[in-house]
């Protein structure tokens, strides 16, 4: 009977130690992690024009706001992982000031935050993510303002490491919004856009993804003051009109084979002007493009400056290309009508090409000399892309001097200038602190010489 009781009292033991157990896990979560509604509680209660302030808090689920409202949350920080948007932004007028996010949801085509309607701000948001970050659809005059994204590790599944999501991305008439000042790191593409028209990306800088800016099918876009670094391509732009790409930084693309800094591929009537592009694989390729104007960029240590493809009736004038391994290459299609390729259509003058020889007779600061770029290894490369391999290889070199059949036919800058037309920026404080550092070691060196000599006369 007392061994009966025993087993009674140990069991009964047992099962309030697993209950206590299984509440203390469940208070900790709750503790943790508020409930979201409480957020969207607070939304429903407030009427058209209200500001809010959220309180300080993580909270669990989603959220949305779909009347104009002012909402601070600066010390808000909203999480999930089920397959559902956090955030939903409808109507107009809604402005969000602080908010921090995280999304461990692994799947790229789900979206932390969607946006719809018009005229909304967003600014100072943090996001963490798998998938994709913001996600505007049909929304119009809205402004994003310094956001920061940042993809985290995506899983793998099978050996293969899941695709990211991308960091802000427009759809389909998501029409004259202002992308200003954000910051995105380790996504698929930073910033893309599709079907919309008269966007302004501006003053952004993007870190470790597919394709810093991309535009597909758009028109009147700008792409002005950002930074491109250590992504697959800086700015890939294919099938756009009227886009201007003016005083940007795209640098160190130079890891993934398919590495450029700029990609204008099937653009017309599009601006290339005044950008930095360093460091990269390709500097600009020109790919079945148009009646494009590419000037006063400065084409500096990429592996290969300019690439022309099957383009025509573009304009390249005013450029420095300076210490790349090879300046330019060009390869196109014959016109069947008369007999003249693509790219003699195209008006390349007034360059400045670090390698060419030089002979100024005029005194116009322009080389009477013809600067001709030998087509040899990108012909060679386009039907045998295995031979990409022979890059700059002693014996390549060898055959491309040989290869001058023909160079009448070759695409050529009649007018070279003579000197560079930009200047490499430099860091002021730096140039100082370099001369300073000098002055003190030559200084200490002879103070040493004339140290020892007089101890030596001693």
């Amino acid at each position: 009977m007392e061994v009966s009781v025993l087993k009674k009292n140990y069991l009964l033991c047992i099962l309030m130690l697993f209950l206590y157990v299984s509440s203390w896990n469940t208070t900790i979560y709750a503790n943790e992690y508020e409930d979201a509604s409480k957020l969207q509680n607070i939304i429903e209660k407030s009427v058209a024009g209200d500001s809010i302030v959220f309180p300080k808090g993580t909270y669990y689920g989603t959220i949305k706001v779909n009347k104009p409202l002012s909402i601070s949350a600066a010390e808000t920080t909203l999480t999930y992982d089920a397959d559902a948007t956090l955030l939903i932004i409808e109507g107009e007028n809604v402005t969000i000031d602080g908010l921090n996010i995280n999304s461990t949801h692994p799947h790229y085509k789900h979206r932390v935050l969607e946006m719809y309607g018009n005229n909304h701000q967003l600014t100072n948001v943090n996001i963490e993510t798998k998938s994709t970050g913001i996600h505007l659809f049909g929304s119009s005059d809205n402004t994003l303002s310094n956001l920061t994204i940042i993809g985290t590790t995506p899983e793998v599944q099978n050996g293969m490491i899941q695709r990211r999501g991308n960091g802000i991305e427009l759809y389909d008439d998501s029409n004259d919004n202002h992308i200003i000042q954000n910051h995105v790191d380790n996504m698929y593409d930073a910033i893309y856009l599709e079907n919309v028209d008269r966007n302004v990306i501006e003053e952004n800088i993007v870190f470790n993804s597919r394709y810093a800016y991309h535009l597909m099918y758009t028109n009147d876009t700008q792409i002005i003051n950002n930074e491109s670094y250590r992504n697959v391509t800086g700015t890939m732009i294919m099938q756009v009109r009227n886009t201007i790409v003016k005083n940007n930084v795209l640098a160190e693309q130079n890891q993934n084979v398919h590495s450029q800094g700029i990609l204008l591929f099937d653009a017309y009537d599009t601006t290339i002007e005044n950008n930095t592009v360093e460091g990269n694989r390709i500097g600009i390729i020109v790919e079945r493009a148009q009646r494009n104007l590419i000037q006063h960029n400065f084409i500096s240590k990429n592996f290969v400056g300019v690439q022309w493809k099957d383009s025509t009736e573009n304009t390249f004038t005013g450029n420095t290309l300076q210490a790349n391994v090879v300046q330019a290459q060009a390869i196109s299609d014959t016109d069947s009508n008369n007999n003249q390729s693509a790219e003699q259509s195209n008006i390349i003058k007034n360059n400045f090409w670090d390698d060419s020889e030089k002979l100024d007779l005029q005194g116009d600061t322009q080389s009477d000399l013809t600067y001709k770029i030998n087509p040899y290894f990108l012909t060679l490369t386009d039907e045998r892309p295995q031979f990409q391999i022979l890059f700059q290889s002693p014996g390549m070199v060898l055959l491309e001097q040989l290869f001058s059949i023909d160079s009448d036919e070759w695409v050529s800058d009649e007018s070279p200038s003579m000197a560079p037309l930009h200047t490499v920026n430099t860091d002021n404080e730096q140039s100082v602190s370099l001369i300073t550092v000098s002055i003190l070691f030559t200084a200490l060196s002879s103070f040493v010489i004339l140290k020892a000599g007089v101890k030596k006369n001693d």
